[in-house]
């Protein structure tokens, strides 16, 4: 195993413990990394005022960048978390510092800059014009995070913020203005927005925005949730410290910077799930961070776009399909799809990847269908969505690149289920704010099958998909799953696993299956045909889709219960406990 790396930490110390470089070396060691502390200033603060901020010397500081520069510590860093900066010239000092480390470790090492100047009740924390000297620093980090007043400080901008649009057209305006000055992306915290609008709608809206400047887009991450229990008020402190040194931590893990940031929300989120009361009127984050739950994976939205249009529709869920689905072989063609029907699968995926003609490619796709209702299957699509639809297939698979392009409120009032592709939380992030009948959870070990970006996302991160997901969605678990390592995947508890070459390339197609089927049978999953009485899978269509948290919509087209056996119905926010 090798040796966790190094964040530096480029912050003040905060008497109550609960933000600066304190809270931010605790984060970092809870991620796994080794936490190394250039200290700015020391503040006193309660939760009503800031009492004392003493400068740190900057002959102690610079000797703190000496030792990361001149030794091995260089090397062993990963990742460089900036807090407050309490005066220009150690402001002068971490900017050189920055350059110099920047020559030897490349443009491209992960630079968090939190732009703290003010804290969280009011009182200032720096006696300079940060926004003239950011112009030397904002260029040298790779990712900035002001909270909404620090962003309209920085940037020079006042807005009123009293709905969606005007926070996106906000939000595009102070990224052209970090643009302008050498920043690379900037995402801007958006857990003070009611202070900033009237509209009620907004109130205890969470909205984060990501402006990525060398693509110009804005992705937004956002959720509702309660800060704390009902009855014990108080403003949480030192949560976008947190935040900030999560991100750094990530990214000093070599993760992409979206999937750093997901990761990040869910930490903070499970933190103030935990916070408790220290003075009045404040809050210290509390333990859970390393233990997220269902409420604390964000919904992501790629594009302001999607987010906005998305929200506007109020989209409701796609239809259920099981709790668990079994043995999910994904097969190229109808030779293969009969073959496995056959021998008693009862749900699959048809991947065509080549055709001759659209023509040849809707016979294949109206033939997997008309097989699936003579088997009382469930056949997925994968990709075709268009003719999926038009044939009534059971369902369609999709890919994160499909769903912009996809129309899926066509395939929703078809009454097809979706099943959505995930590699990774910000993927996961992106299929909930799509409501989908499953998420598929790839690749689990090293694959053969295509080339994929990521590094395999192995079992224990199975694990815990099923614990934070398992009871709000069916889960599939693909990419590299033999029957030799099958049931290390079972044991996490995921209800279906989709195999490939495992079936494919086996010299007994029919054996494999039946031991498959044994397999899953131990782990108490089986294919059956209960969900098809009248044998149709037509008769699946009545079942409730999950719905938002606290609404009863049905599924278009849904209608009266056939009687037949139904998987347990599901909120898009928590599944009821399975009885014991």
């Amino acid at each position: 195993m090798s040796e966790p790396g190094i964040v530096l930490i480029i912050a003040a110390t905060d008497s109550t413990c609960g933000a600066g470089a304190f809270q931010d070396a605790r984060v970092v060691t809870e991620l796994g990394m080794i936490p190394m502390v250039a200290e700015t200033a020391m503040t006193v603060q309660t939760g009503e005022a800031v009492l004392r901020s003493d400068p740190a010397k900057r002959s102690s500081l610079r000797e703190v960048f000496r030792t990361v520069l001149e030794r091995n510590v260089v090397f062993k860093l990963r990742a460089v978390k900036i807090g407050l900066i309490p005066t220009e010239k150690i402001f002068q000092a971490v900017v050189s510092f920055l350059i110099r480390l920047r020559e030897i470790r490349g443009a491209d090492f992960p630079v968090v800059w939190d732009p703290v100047t003010i804290a969280g009740n009011g009182d200032p924390l720096a006696d300079y014009d940060i926004r003239e000297c950011a112009q030397d620093l904002m260029p040298l980090a790779s990712l900035i995070t002001p909270n909404i007043s620090e962003a309209m400080n920085l940037s020079g901008t006042s807005q009123s913020l009293d709905s969606i649009e005007s926070c996106g057209l906000w939000a595009r305006t102070v990224g052209d203005w970090f643009a302008e000055a050498g920043a690379d992306s900037v995402y801007i915290k958006g857990g003070h927005l009611e202070q900033y609008t009237g509209n009620p709608d907004l109130k205890g809206t969470i909205l984060n925005m990501l402006v990525k400047n060398v693509s110009s887009s804005i992705a937004v991450l956002t959720h509702r949730r309660t800060l704390f229990p009902a009855g014990e008020p108080g403003r949480v402190h030192g949560t976008g410290c947190a935040l900030s040194a999560a991100v750094a931590a990530f990214l000093g893990q070599n993760l992409p910077l979206e999937e750093a940031l997901v990761r990040a929300e869910m930490y903070v989120s499970g933190r103030i799930r935990e916070s408790r009361a220290v003075f009045s009127g404040m809050r210290i984050l509390g333990d859970g961070g390393t233990c997220p739950a269902f409420e604390d994976l964000p919904l992501f939205f790629p594009c302001f776009q999607e987010f906005r249009s998305r929200l506007s529709a109020s989209m409701p869920a796609f239809p259920e399909c099981p709790e668990k689905l079994g043995l999910y072989p994904v097969l190229p063609d109808n030779d293969w799809v009969l073959r496995c029907l056959r021998a008693g699968v009862r749900t699959l995926q048809l991947r065509i990847k080549k055709w001759d003609s659209q023509e040849q490619l809707r016979q294949e796709i109206r033939r997997a269908v008309e097989l699936g209702r003579k088997y009382h299957a469930r056949v997925f699509i994968d990709d075709h969505w268009e003719l999926a639809v038009q044939e009534k297939a059971y369902g369609v698979h999709l890919g994160q690149e499909d769903l912009e392009a996809a129309d899926l409120e066509l395939i929703r009032n078809a009454g097809l289920r979706l099943g959505v592709s995930t590699h990774s939380y910000a993927e996961a992030a992106r299929a909930l704010q799509v409501k989908p009948s499953y998420i598929a959870l790839g690749h689990i070990f090293p694959t053969s099958s295509k080339i994929m970006p990521s590094a395999p996302q192995g079992t224990t991160r199975l694990a815990d998909y099923v614990r934070i997901l398992g009871r709000s969605y069916p889960l599939v678990a693909i990419g590299g799953i033999k029957i030799a390592n099958a049931p290390e995947v079972l044991k996490t508890g995921v209800g279906s696993v989709a195999v490939i070459t495992a079936i494919t390339e086996n010299p007994d197609p029919g054996a494999a299956i039946r031991e498959w089927q044994e397999l899953l049978r131990k782990f108490g999953i089986r294919d059956s045909d209960e969900l098809f009485p009248d044998g149709s899978p037509e008769a699946e269509k009545t079942a409730k889709t999950r719905t938002a948290k606290g609404h009863k919509d049905k599924a278009p087209g849904s209608g009266k219960n056939s009687g037949q056996k139904l998987s347990k119905k599901k909120n898009s926010g928590n599944r009821k406990e399975k009885s014991k």
